[in-house]
This record gives structure tokens, sequence and C-alpha cells, in this order.
């Protein structure tokens, strides 16, 4: 199975993880006689060749795991700039590239896992899989019942929120109380930091066990390797398949001296007490007589002096001045100990109690959790699966060409000369202000202007809406047609080309939109009809039903589509041109309203007398009219009073609109 190059170099106990990136940037790295220098490259193990500044890597057979008594003043690194003691050191016997699983401040002592299996070291440090460490902390002072529950409850610390998973008193001495803490993340000083946010500092810190495998019996500085059964625990406790066990815990050795079990100072190892508290080195040492006691060595570098809860001081090369009689001293007690006027430091807040007349408010009083409390219950842990609630993690990857994930965007000041522009100031609403007030809020009903929402109503026969019609899929024995097949545009296509936009106005061929007028009586658009359903009962008739074409149907093929052109059976359109006096088109007419004026006359009315509007025709001959000629004759006025006589086409008439009429005969049989 592929992995990549990096986590490949780590495994094969090269370099870790970001020094083996560096390595393949560098160009030092070559797979298959091929230079690398993209991060996120795969290999496959046992098929691809790797090599390093020209040797050749590959992964071991197995893994090795160790577990070392850190003791205190040693670095947990590989290597330290500074020539500190680092726990390196320690591992150097084996022969093999060993890790430290985790790491453990220069003060602090207790277990530490070393291993060359990248997988299970990523487990049992990342704080995703929750893997729980314990630790005995000596702190100053005896926090009280509110203090540790606080520190239960979780403190926010400049790096986030930190909440361990339980806090217990462990044993209470004269001065110092030792507290049993489990976190399950590794951040740094993490316990450190904890009690002193709830003003208990950190005088000694102690892990006893990791992920269920302790120190217990093993003396400071001793390494040991993991039998197959402490492998098989460690595996179960990363993958959430058992919990740790609870085994019983003890205080670390007394520590006397300065420098770290197998350094300079301490080549027998006197500084350490291990059991009921006796140095080690006099219960292996027998018993000499008087006369053979040899004088005391003393030990390499600066005396190491024995201290209360640790060489602090010692440690850190700083000594205290020796003590100076009180007549004789010139320095000050520390009663009478003041801040210079040009220091830095504040001074000290004058103690008061707590109170309702006090300016510090009352502690909180501690309330469990449950349902009957204030406080709801811890959310349980659950793993990360299939099976499980919670989903797997994304795994990483890189930023770049190569990578899915693309690179980030650099960041521009905003301003003038840049893309991003400036913030939009905050204006406040009002009249004077370019933001408008905000509208009130105003209920819906029927003293509101806000109309009441409409009440769902199911669809059917009962309901006012229709029934949604049945899906029906296209095709020839179904009622709806096939698409038709997309086809591009161009020369060789069927679809002609898109016309090119072009702007409106005077300089271009489009004109400009009319200007939009409402409508109503004072504006020239007409009132909109109002809507009335389809049906007998209503004025617009029902919609004919759909019908394909064919030729079965009732309707007709569709005409083909042919493109416009001298080949084709259709005229070019002819090209728009616009009207006025340079244009063949003349300009449209304006419409004025017919009236008295010359522009426009009144219509002529029918049967109308002779006047202003129009000339009166000439009267029938026959009729005695004033004209000769054809013309419009007046029944009305022609028909003598008494008489009932009607008119008749059959009826001869010497002269009319219509001619003259023929003579009366008999009826022809229809």
């Amino acid at each position: 199975m592929a992995e990549r190059l990096q986590k490949y170099l780590a495994r094969a106990g090269v370099a870790s993880r970001r020094h083996a990136e560096e390595l393949i940037t560098a160009g030092r790295v070559m797979v298959n006689n091929q230079k690398v220098t993209e991060l996120g490259s795969r290999v496959e193990p046992g098929t691809d060749l790797v090599s390093v500044d020209g040797e050749l890597v590959s992964l071991p057979e197995t893994s090795s795991y160790y577990l070392l008594y850190k003791p205190a003043g040693v670095v947990t690194t590989l290597s330290d700039p500074q020539g500190r003691p680092t726990v390196a050191n320690y591992v150097e016997s084996t022969g093999k590239r060993l890790f430290p699983v985790g790491r453990l401040d220069y003060d602090a002592e207790g277990a530490l896992l070393f291993t060359d299996d990248g997988a299970l070291a990523h487990k049992l440090t990342h704080p995703s899989f929750q893997v729980p460490r314990t630790y005995l902390a000596k702190v100053k002072g005896v926090p009280d019942r509110a203090t540790l529950e606080k520190l239960r409850g979780g403190v926010r610390l400049e790096d986030g929120m930190a909440t361990p998973l339980s806090v217990d008193l462990f044993e209470q001495a004269e001065r110092n109380t030792w507290l049993k803490i489990v976190v399950a993340e590794g951040r740094p000083h993490l316990i450190k930091r904890l009690c002193a946010a709830v003003g208990h500092p950190v005088v000694r810190l102690f892990r006893p066990a990791y992920a269920g495998v302790g120190v217990s019996g093993v003396r400071p500085g001793e390494l040991r390797a993991l039998s197959a059964t402490e492998v098989r625990l460690l595996q179960d406790v990363a993958e959430a398949r058992t919990a740790p066990p609870e085994g019983e815990l003890n205080l670390p050795p007394r520590r006397h001296g300065r420098a770290a079990p197998g350094f300079e100072g301490d080549d027998d190892d006197e500084g350490f007490e291990v059991g009921d508290g006796a140095p080690a080195a006099a219960k292996k040492a027998p018993a000499r007589s008087a006369a053979a006691k040899r004088p005391e060595r003393k030990p390499a570098g600066k005396p190491a002096r024995k201290e209360e809860g640790g060489s602090r001081l010692v440690r850190f090369d700083r000594t205290r001045p020796a003590p100076q009689d009180e007549e004789d001293s010139d320095r000050p007690r520390r009663a009478e100990w003041k801040k210079d006027e040009g220091s830095a430091r504040p001074e000290r807040k004058e103690w008061k109690p707590r109170g309702e007349g006090s300016e510090r408010p009352e502690r909180k009083s501690y309330a469990p959790r449950g349902e009957g409390a204030g406080r709801p219950e811890r959310k349980s842990w659950a793993p990360r699966g299939e099976g499980a609630g919670r989903p797997e993690r994304k795994p990483y990857a890189p930023r770049g060409e190569s990578a899915g994930r693309p690179e980030r965007k650099s960041y521009a000041p905003r301003g003038e000369g840049s893309e991003r522009p400036e913030r939009k100031s905050w204006a406040p609403r009002g009249e004077s202000a370019g933001r408008p007030e905000r509208k009130p809020y105003a209920p819906r009903g029927e003293g509101s202007e806000r109309p009441e929402r409409k009440s769902w109503a199911p669809r059917g026969e009962s309901a006012g809406r229709p029934e949604r019609k049945p899906y029906a899929p296209r095709g020839e024995g179904e009622g709806r047609p096939e698409r038709k097949p997309y086809a591009p545009r161009g020369e060789g296509s069927e679809r002609p080309e898109r016309k090119s936009w072009a702007p409106r106005g005077e300089s271009a061929g489009r004109p400009e939109r009319k200007s939009y007028a409402p409508r109503g009586e004072g504006a020239g658009r007409p009132e909109r009809k109002p809507y009335t359903p389809r049906g007998e009962g209503a004025g617009r008739p029902e919609r004919r039903e759909w019908k394909p074409r064919g030729e079965g149907s009732e309707r007709p093929e569709r005409k083909p589509y042919a493109p416009r052109g001298e080949g084709a059976g259709r005229p070019e359109r002819k090209p728009y041109a616009p009207r006025g006096e340079s244009a063949g088109r003349p300009e449209r007419r304006e419409w004025k309203p017919r009236g008295e004026g010359p522009e426009r006359p009144r219509a002529p009315r029918f049967g109308g007398a002779a006047g202003a509007d129009r000339p009166a025709r000439r009267a029938p001959r026959a009729e005695g009219g004033e004209g000769g000629g054809k013309g419009f004759t007046d029944w009305n006025k022609n028909k003598k009073r008494g008489t009932e006589t009607s008119w008749d086409s059959r009826r001869p008439s010497t002269a009319g609109s219509r001619g003259p009429r023929k003579p009366p005969g008999p009826r022809r049989p229809r």
C-alpha cells in the first residue's frame, strides 16, 4: 500500500517527519534513481527503492518498544544545541534509531516511551485519540474544594480551553499537596499552567505511567524493553478497545543532588532513593569497618544542596546567597522589601475577604452533574470510525498544484492600490444618514397592513388546489415527445449564430427602450383586465387539449427549419433601418385626434346633410333633386305623410347608389 514519502522515511528511522520534509525539498532523496523534491509524493514499500544521500533506506522488519524512567534535568529531544543532557544518551546502547512518544518537561520525571513504530506513536500522542495521561503534581499550598472543582470544570488558557479528565487529592504534606491529574492531550506545560491558573504552582511533576505501562520497580535513568503483552495493551488503548488499567500509584523517589543519573556528578547513582527512602547506593554497598572507610569523594562541578521539593534553584545554576548576621547585614528583610520607584512591577493588591460588603464576590458553590442538577452530564468519549457516531478525520493533504488543495491566497492590505476595497464605515440610521430607518414591526391581521399568511391546503378534488400531474417519461408510446438533440450553432450547423449584442441609442442600431408609465385613467396605459377562470360559466373558453403533431393527429407537422439565403426557399430578412430624413424609411406620423382643425377632419357620417364636413351628394333626377347624376337618396324626406310605403329592393329605380334596377318579373324557383 502506497504511503507518503516523509512518513516512509520516518518509519525507516532516517529522521522525523518534519526533518524528512526538509530532506525532500533539499533534493537529497531519490526514488527509483529519480530525484524527488515535491512533498506529498507516495512510494510503495517493498517495491520502490528509496535512498538518502546515496544510501539505500529500508523499513525495519520488526518494531521496537522501550520504556525509560526519565529523570529530572534531562531534555526530551535527540539533540540539544545548548549541550544539555538528552534522552538520546539513554537509548544509544540499543543500536536503533528510536524516538520518544510525546514529551516530558526538563524538570519533570516519569514514564517515557520509545519506539520506531510511527503509526502507534501517532495514535498515542494525537489528541483526537484521547489517550489518557496520568500525572502526580506536587503543588504549593492546600487547594480547597472550590479550586478542585474549578480544575475539573476546565480552565481557559492562552491557547484555548483545557479540561482535565479527573482531578483528585493524592497525598497532603505539611505545606504542599500531591494532586492526581488525568488529561487526554499533550500541550506544552499543560499541568503547570493549569495549576498556576488556580493559584497553586507546581513544585514537582511526576508521570507514573503512560497508557497503562508504568515505571513501578524501575530506577531513574533505566531503560527496559516492553513485553509482548505491554505492546498489545498499548495498541488496544490507542484503538480505544480497552481502557488503561488503574494500577497502584507510588510517589517518586527523593532526589539529592543536581546531576541526572548516568551523567557527570552522579556516576554511582548516589543521588536518589528508592523504596523506603534510603539511598540506593547505600543498599548495594557492603558494610565496612571504621579503619577501612575511605574519605568522602567530592562530586564534580558545583556542590549540590538538598532542598525540599527538588533542586529547582540548583538545577538552573542559581544559588541563594549565604545567610548573614542581622547586625552585619545591609540586606533588608523580606517584610521590609519595597518596590523601586522605576520598577515595572505593579504593587501587590491588598487581601480582602469575600462577601456582600466586599469588592470580591463569593465563590460559586459546587454543584454535581446530572439530571436534577443545573450542570449537564459530560459527553462520553466515543472513538472515530464506521460503527461510531463520530466520522473519521480527513487525511492531511499538502497544498500545491499536484495536490487537491489549492494554495492559500497571499495577504493583501486594503486601500487604493490594492485589489481589496476598503471596508465600509459604519453609519447610523436616520434622515441625515445615508441609511434609512428600519421598518417598525407590525403583526399580521385585519387591522394591520400586513395580510395574514395563506393557510396550507392539501391537493385534491375537494380542495382548492388541483392535483399534480403524474410524471410520464418521454418516448414514442408516451404522451410527452422526446427532447430534441443538442446541436451547436455555427456555419455547418442547422442552428444559426446568435445575434451579437448592441447597445441602445441614437448612434446604435437599436432604439431606446420606452420609459415606464403606470397604468390608470390619467396614464397612457389602460388597466389590466381582471383575471377570470376558464369554463362554461366564465367568459373565457377552456384551453384546447394538447395533441401531438403527425399524420393521425389533427395538428399538422411543423415545417422544417430552413435558413434564409439564396439557396434556401426563404428570402433574407430586410436589414433594419432607422426612420429619419437620411434613412429610406419616413418618420412615423404623430397621432392626433380628429376635430375642428384642418389637419385631421372629422370622419363623414352616414346620411349627414351637406355642410362643412363634406359636400352633399347630388339627389337623383327622378325625385326632383337639385343636382343631377348619381347620388344618395334620402327616403325619409321623399316619402309622403299618411302612406305606409316601405322600401323594396325589387322596385324599379331610375338612379341610385347601386345603379338602375332590373324590371320586375317572375321569380325564379329556388
